[in-house]
Formats: C-alpha cells, sequence, structure tokens
C-alpha cells in the first residue's frame, strides 16, 4: 500500500476486494 500503514494495508484491501 502507498501512505498507509501495513495494518491500514490489509483494511485497504479488504475495501478494494468489495469493491
Amino acid at each position: 500500500a502507498t501512505d498507509y500503514d501495513e495494518e491500514e494495508d490489509d483494511r485497504v484491501k479488504v475495501r478494494l476486494d468489495a469493491r
């Protein structure tokens, strides 16, 4: 991820998946 912490990265990926 970019500009995001490792923990945030997981949430971001999940959000993209839900999309």
